[in-house]
């Protein structure tokens, strides 16, 4: 590991991370394990009951998760050697308690309840890890609240959980970690009555909340798959706390129910016509509930929904807190990346993506970054994170912002200049970046998008280089393309998006889309060789009126 660079990511940690690695450093603490017997609290007002996640168990009996099925066999094997880490934690999740076809496999989810208290005695073990515990908490106290008995062997575990995660908060990390670790707190001290967790989850949610969610309504991580996760957990903690009705904690309800309505806007506007999230930092589908699924519970929890109207007129939101830019006209929709690259105490989900962009066309992505599909220590998984896989302006080999490992980030892009300016008819958004200043002499990358009525008009340029950078453009698995002449047709069911590239050098490169964690789908991208000091590119589309919704 190169020192300078280890420094370089260091350097942005919050003094109580750098404090929480050192006591992870120090000889395992010995966590006493209450024998005290817990008594489950009925909540004195109404739990708003709703099952929002996508089956984890198959008709066929099958743990599904990362897109790699397992058969369902007892005595369950909690640490499979055939499986990554990722999968592992899934299964340890016990998401499937909150299925929306959960009550079909309430038998099955008890009896794995039990498997799992049987072979989960070592709290060292994986499954007693932080996050997974504090997801598996709130599974299953929101399954008991939702009526469905859980003996009490399962909940006197919960509660041990829940003692053995009030010690092992995950400060070093900060982010959706922490915050669901203080989430799985709060539903805990509220059910089972333990004053102790519940103040330090009420406390420290306040802190959090002001922390993470961003003026804007975004996630400081500014990934709009754990955008949403931390959305779904605020809906869940409005949702207890409404049940509980305690005085202390109508402070924390009054910020989290302004959150919500913020973070439900971001969500929408982070979000393809067709319900697909976009795909900048780390972004994969099939992760956190559909779309569709957390605005239903939204409106079951009375929480205000946005009017955007989604008509033919320009619309442009300016979300400067996250720096992402939403234009949108009809069913075409242009998202811009012209932000920070992530959390600044924690940019593990981040990517070198500065002022790439995704444009989607009568509701189907047409232009998109390259996705998520692994966390592994791979090549795939430095490739996704790399400048390469984004559809933007890369120097040589360098990435813009220095990734590197599965989740580290040293040196990172800074946005210059940012600007919005709109006209009757169209939107043109432009910045600057100097995550390549390290090369020597002064880099600053430059791009400009012109979004107009069936057109968007693209200028890259780097500073004081006419050779050695290309832009580059991604284009969806389910795109067709052809060449005629210097003419690029892509073409999709709803859409034919057109390009001239003549007096350019370019070429058609094959990729792999990552749709979801463990699906590849093969694609094509668009690499122009700058010849100049520019690169100028106008798309343009037709749409097929008969796929229009």
């Amino acid at each position: 590991m190169s020192v300078l660079r280890f420094f370089r990511t260091v350097r942005f940690l919050q003094a109580r991370q750098v404090t929480a690695r050192v006591l992870m450093a120090l000889p395992a603490r010995v966590i006493p394990q209450n024998s005290k017997k817990y008594i489950a609290c009925e909540p004195v007002s109404k739990w708003t009951s709703f099952k929002i996640n996508i089956d984890r168990i198959n008709n066929n009996g099958e743990f599904v998760f990362l897109n790699r099925r397992k058969k369902v066999e007892f005595p369950i094997d909690w640490q499979p050697d055939s499986e990554v880490l990722l999968w592992k934690y899934n299964l340890h999740y016990f998401d499937d308690l909150q299925a929306v076809n959960a009550e079909k496999r309430s038998a099955l989810h008890q009896r794995m309840l039990c498997d799992w208290v049987t072979a989960n005695q070592n709290i060292r073990e994986l499954g007693w890890s932080p996050y997974p515990t504090s997801l598996r908490i709130v599974n299953v106290l929101k399954t008991w609240l939702d009526g469905t008995p859980i003996p009490d062997t399962i909940m006197q575990n919960v509660a041990l959980q829940a003692e053995v995660l009030s010690k092992r908060l995950e400060t070093h990390l900060l982010a959706n970690h922490y915050f669901a670790n203080l989430k799985a707190l709060l539903f805990a001290g509220l059910v089972f009555g333990n004053y102790s967790w519940k103040s330090l989850a009420l406390r420290e949610l306040v802190e959090q909340l002001r922390e993470q969610i961003l003026p804007d309504g975004s996630h400081c991580e500014l990934s709009p798959m754990y955008h949403g996760a931390v959305l779904v957990d605020v809906l869940d903690i409005i949702n207890i706390l409404r049940a509980y009705e305690e005085a202390e904690s109508a402070t924390l309800l009054n910020m989290l129910e302004e959150a919500a309505v913020n973070q439900l806007v971001f969500l929408d506007l982070m979000t393809h016509d067709n319900g697909d999230l976009a795909g900048f930092n780390d972004c994969a589908g099939g992760v956190i509930p559909p779309v569709d699924r957390i605005y239903q519970y939204a409106r079951q929890l009375n929480i205000p929904e946005s009017n955007s109207e989604k008509g033919g007129s320009l619309q442009v939101n300016d979300l400067r807190h996250s720096g992402y830019v939403v234009c949108r006209r009809g069913r075409d929709k242009l998202i811009f990346d012209a932000g920070p690259i992530g959390y600044a105490s924690n940019p593990g989900h981040a990517h070198a993506d500065t002022l790439s962009f995704e444009l989607s066309i009568n509701s189907k992505q047409a232009i998109v970054n390259c996705g998520t599909s692994e966390y592994e220590k791979t090549e795939r998984r430095y490739w996704e994170r790399g400048t390469q896989s984004h559809s933007v302006v890369q120097i040589g080999e360098h990435d813009s912002s220095e990734v590197w490992s599965t989740f580290r980030v040293g040196r990172r892009a800074s946005v210059l200049e940012r600007q919005v300016t709109i006209a009757s008819d169209s939107a043109l958004l432009s910045a600057k970046h100097n995550g390549y200043e390290r090369l020597g002499k002064r880099r600053e990358v430059a791009r400009s998008l012109k979004f107009g009525k069936g057109y968007l008009i693209i200028q890259d340029s780097v500073s004081a280089m006419k050779s050695g950078w290309v832009s580059r453009f991604h284009f969806h698995h389910e795109a067709n393309l052809e060449i005629t002449g210097h003419k690029l047709v892509i073409d999709r069911d709803a859409f034919s998006l057109k390009v001239n590239l003549a007096g350019m050098r370019y070429q058609i490169k094959n990729f792999e889309h990552g749709i979801e964690f463990g699906m590849l789908r093969s694609a094509k991208a668009l690499e122009i060789f700058a010849e100049s000091t520019r690169v100028e590119l106008r798309f343009e589309w037709e749409t097929n009126l008969d796929l229009t919704l």
